[in-house]
Protein backbone atom coordinates (compact mmCIF):
# COMPACT_ATOMS: atom_id res chain seq x y z
CA UNK A 1 0.00 0.00 0.00
CA UNK A 2 1.36 3.42 -0.96
CA UNK A 3 2.20 5.63 1.98
CA UNK A 4 0.59 9.04 2.26
CA UNK A 5 3.20 11.76 2.07
CA UNK A 6 3.09 14.58 4.55
CA UNK A 7 3.90 18.25 4.15
CA UNK A 8 4.38 20.95 6.80
CA UNK A 9 0.70 21.12 7.73
CA UNK A 10 -0.70 17.73 6.70
CA UNK A 11 -0.77 15.29 3.82
CA UNK A 12 0.96 16.15 0.57
CA UNK A 13 -0.14 15.87 -3.07
CA UNK A 14 3.19 15.98 -4.91
CA UNK A 15 2.21 15.33 -8.52
CA UNK A 16 3.68 17.64 -11.19
CA UNK A 17 0.23 19.15 -11.70
CA UNK A 18 -0.01 19.95 -7.98
CA UNK A 19 3.50 21.41 -7.86
CA UNK A 20 2.76 23.63 -10.85
CA UNK A 21 -0.17 25.26 -9.05
CA UNK A 22 2.25 27.01 -6.66
CA UNK A 23 3.73 29.12 -9.47
CA UNK A 24 0.35 29.59 -11.17
CA UNK A 25 -1.15 31.01 -7.97
CA UNK A 26 1.47 33.73 -7.42
CA UNK A 27 0.30 37.35 -7.25
CA UNK A 28 1.78 39.56 -10.00
CA UNK A 29 4.84 41.56 -8.97
CA UNK A 30 3.50 45.04 -8.26
CA UNK A 31 4.77 48.02 -6.32
CA UNK A 32 4.61 47.80 -2.53
CA UNK A 33 1.05 48.00 -1.13
CA UNK A 34 -0.55 47.96 -4.60
CA UNK A 35 -1.83 44.36 -4.56
CA UNK A 36 -3.45 44.70 -1.13
CA UNK A 37 -4.88 48.11 -2.07
CA UNK A 38 -6.38 46.78 -5.31
CA UNK A 39 -7.86 43.85 -3.44
CA UNK A 40 -9.56 46.24 -1.02
CA UNK A 41 -10.73 48.64 -3.73
CA UNK A 42 -12.12 45.75 -5.77
CA UNK A 43 -14.19 44.78 -2.76
CA UNK A 44 -15.73 48.25 -2.72
CA UNK A 45 -16.09 48.54 -6.50
CA UNK A 46 -17.24 44.94 -7.04
CA UNK A 47 -15.12 44.99 -10.19
CA UNK A 48 -15.01 41.20 -10.42
CA UNK A 49 -18.74 40.70 -9.89
CA UNK A 50 -20.42 37.98 -11.96
CA UNK A 51 -21.90 40.59 -14.28
CA UNK A 52 -18.35 41.41 -15.40
CA UNK A 53 -16.41 38.14 -15.22
CA UNK A 54 -19.11 35.50 -14.71
CA UNK A 55 -19.64 33.17 -11.76
CA UNK A 56 -16.06 31.93 -12.14
CA UNK A 57 -16.33 29.19 -9.51
CA UNK A 58 -19.00 27.55 -11.69
CA UNK A 59 -17.58 28.59 -15.06
CA UNK A 60 -14.28 26.84 -14.38
CA UNK A 61 -16.16 23.65 -13.53
CA UNK A 62 -17.90 23.91 -16.89
CA UNK A 63 -14.48 24.44 -18.50
CA UNK A 64 -13.13 21.32 -16.79
CA UNK A 65 -16.03 19.24 -18.08
CA UNK A 66 -15.44 20.47 -21.61
CA UNK A 67 -11.63 20.30 -21.45
CA UNK A 68 -10.57 17.83 -18.71
CA UNK A 69 -6.90 18.26 -19.66
CA UNK A 70 -7.17 22.00 -20.33
CA UNK A 71 -4.18 24.20 -19.52
CA UNK A 72 -4.10 27.65 -17.97
CA UNK A 73 -3.94 29.17 -21.48
CA UNK A 74 -6.98 27.09 -22.46
CA UNK A 75 -8.85 28.42 -19.44
CA UNK A 76 -7.99 32.04 -20.34
CA UNK A 77 -9.23 31.56 -23.89
CA UNK A 78 -12.39 29.79 -22.69
CA UNK A 79 -13.17 32.69 -20.38
CA UNK A 80 -12.50 35.32 -23.05
CA UNK A 81 -15.02 33.59 -25.31
CA UNK A 82 -17.80 33.59 -22.69
CA UNK A 83 -21.03 35.25 -23.75
CA UNK A 84 -23.31 37.35 -21.58
CA UNK A 85 -20.60 39.06 -19.50
CA UNK A 86 -19.03 42.51 -19.78
CA UNK A 87 -15.51 41.15 -19.45
CA UNK A 88 -12.28 42.04 -17.70
CA UNK A 89 -12.05 45.42 -19.45
CA UNK A 90 -15.18 46.49 -17.57
CA UNK A 91 -13.66 45.20 -14.34
CA UNK A 92 -10.65 47.44 -14.91
CA UNK A 93 -12.90 50.45 -15.54
CA UNK A 94 -14.97 49.82 -12.41
CA UNK A 95 -11.89 49.41 -10.22
CA UNK A 96 -10.16 52.46 -11.74
CA UNK A 97 -13.23 54.62 -11.05
CA UNK A 98 -13.40 53.52 -7.42
CA UNK A 99 -9.61 53.82 -7.02
CA UNK A 100 -9.75 57.47 -8.14
CA UNK A 101 -12.42 58.14 -5.53
CA UNK A 102 -10.32 56.44 -2.85
CA UNK A 103 -7.12 58.28 -3.81
CA UNK A 104 -8.90 61.63 -3.88
CA UNK A 105 -10.15 61.01 -0.35
CA UNK A 106 -6.78 59.75 0.87
CA UNK A 107 -4.97 62.77 -0.54
CA UNK A 108 -7.40 65.04 1.27
CA UNK A 109 -6.81 63.46 4.71
CA UNK A 110 -5.64 65.93 7.36
CA UNK A 111 -3.58 65.33 10.49
CA UNK A 112 -6.71 66.20 12.48
CA UNK A 113 -8.60 63.31 10.83
CA UNK A 114 -5.70 60.92 11.42
CA UNK A 115 -5.66 61.95 15.08
CA UNK A 116 -9.40 61.30 15.35
CA UNK A 117 -8.90 57.81 13.90
CA UNK A 118 -5.98 56.98 16.22
CA UNK A 119 -7.77 58.29 19.31
CA UNK A 120 -10.93 56.36 18.43
CA UNK A 121 -8.93 53.15 17.98
CA UNK A 122 -7.00 53.70 21.22
CA UNK A 123 -9.86 54.89 23.39
CA UNK A 124 -13.41 54.08 22.24
CA UNK A 125 -12.65 50.87 20.31
CA UNK A 126 -10.38 49.46 23.05
CA UNK A 127 -12.79 50.42 25.82
CA UNK A 128 -15.89 48.98 24.13
CA UNK A 129 -14.03 45.87 22.96
CA UNK A 130 -12.69 44.92 26.39
CA UNK A 131 -16.00 45.80 28.07
CA UNK A 132 -17.91 43.63 25.59
CA UNK A 133 -15.54 40.70 26.17
CA UNK A 134 -16.06 40.84 29.92
CA UNK A 135 -19.83 41.25 29.72
CA UNK A 136 -20.12 38.24 27.38
CA UNK A 137 -17.87 36.08 29.57
CA UNK A 138 -19.86 37.13 32.64
CA UNK A 139 -23.19 36.43 30.96
CA UNK A 140 -22.22 32.96 29.71
CA UNK A 141 -20.55 32.03 32.99
CA UNK A 142 -23.67 33.02 34.93
CA UNK A 143 -25.93 31.03 32.60
CA UNK A 144 -23.76 27.90 32.93
CA UNK A 145 -23.03 28.32 36.62
CA UNK A 146 -19.30 28.96 36.45
CA UNK A 147 -16.80 31.67 37.28
CA UNK A 148 -14.95 33.65 34.63
CA UNK A 149 -11.80 35.74 34.28
CA UNK A 150 -10.20 37.95 31.66
CA UNK A 151 -6.99 36.81 30.02
CA UNK A 152 -3.60 38.13 31.06
CA UNK A 153 -1.14 40.02 28.86
CA UNK A 154 0.59 36.69 28.17
CA UNK A 155 -2.74 35.09 27.29
CA UNK A 156 -3.33 37.88 24.78
CA UNK A 157 -0.22 36.90 22.85
CA UNK A 158 -1.76 33.44 22.49
CA UNK A 159 -5.11 34.83 21.33
CA UNK A 160 -6.90 34.06 24.61
CA UNK A 161 -9.32 36.76 25.77
CA UNK A 162 -10.72 35.06 28.85
CA UNK A 163 -11.70 31.91 30.71
CA UNK A 164 -14.93 30.26 31.81
CA UNK A 165 -14.63 27.25 34.09
CA UNK A 166 -10.89 27.41 33.41
CA UNK A 167 -11.41 26.94 29.66
CA UNK A 168 -9.72 29.51 27.38
CA UNK A 169 -11.92 31.40 24.93
CA UNK A 170 -11.66 34.11 22.34
CA UNK A 171 -14.34 36.82 22.23
CA UNK A 172 -14.21 38.69 18.93
CA UNK A 173 -16.28 41.20 16.99
CA UNK A 174 -17.98 39.60 13.99
CA UNK A 175 -15.86 41.85 11.74
CA UNK A 176 -12.86 39.78 12.88
CA UNK A 177 -14.34 36.69 11.23
CA UNK A 178 -13.50 37.71 7.65
CA UNK A 179 -10.25 39.51 8.37
CA UNK A 180 -8.47 36.50 9.78
CA UNK A 181 -9.53 33.52 7.70
CA UNK A 182 -6.01 32.07 7.55
CA UNK A 183 -5.22 32.50 11.23
CA UNK A 184 -4.96 29.39 13.38
CA UNK A 185 -7.09 29.50 16.51
CA UNK A 186 -6.00 27.64 19.64
CA UNK A 187 -9.37 27.87 21.39
CA UNK A 188 -13.03 28.40 20.45
CA UNK A 189 -14.23 31.84 19.34
CA UNK A 190 -17.46 33.54 20.32
CA UNK A 191 -18.38 36.30 17.86
CA UNK A 192 -20.47 39.32 18.80
CA UNK A 193 -22.02 42.49 17.41
CA UNK A 194 -22.63 45.73 19.29
CA UNK A 195 -26.18 46.92 18.59
CA UNK A 196 -28.42 49.70 19.99
CA UNK A 197 -30.22 46.98 21.91
CA UNK A 198 -27.09 45.53 23.50
CA UNK A 199 -24.46 42.92 22.66
CA UNK A 200 -25.62 40.18 20.31
CA UNK A 201 -23.53 37.02 20.47
CA UNK A 202 -23.94 33.31 19.86
CA UNK A 203 -22.22 30.09 20.80
CA UNK A 204 -23.17 26.56 19.82
CA UNK A 205 -23.49 23.31 21.74
CA UNK A 206 -19.93 22.38 20.82
CA UNK A 207 -18.58 25.41 22.68
CA UNK A 208 -21.01 24.82 25.55
CA UNK A 209 -19.83 21.22 25.87
CA UNK A 210 -16.22 22.43 25.71
CA UNK A 211 -16.85 24.78 28.65
CA UNK A 212 -18.72 22.11 30.60
CA UNK A 213 -16.11 19.43 29.91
Amino acid sequence: MARKKKGKTGYLVDTEEAKNLFSVNQTPQLKKYVASMLNQVNGWARGTKSENVGMVSQVIKDFRKEKPQGTLDDWKQYHKNLEGIKGIDQSVKDIRKKLKEVLDNLNAITDKEIRKWVENLTYEKTYSGLSAQELILKNIAKALGYSYSLGSAEDETKGIDGYINGKPLQIKSSSYRNKNKQEKFLCPIIYYDLTPGGIEYSYNDEIKNYING
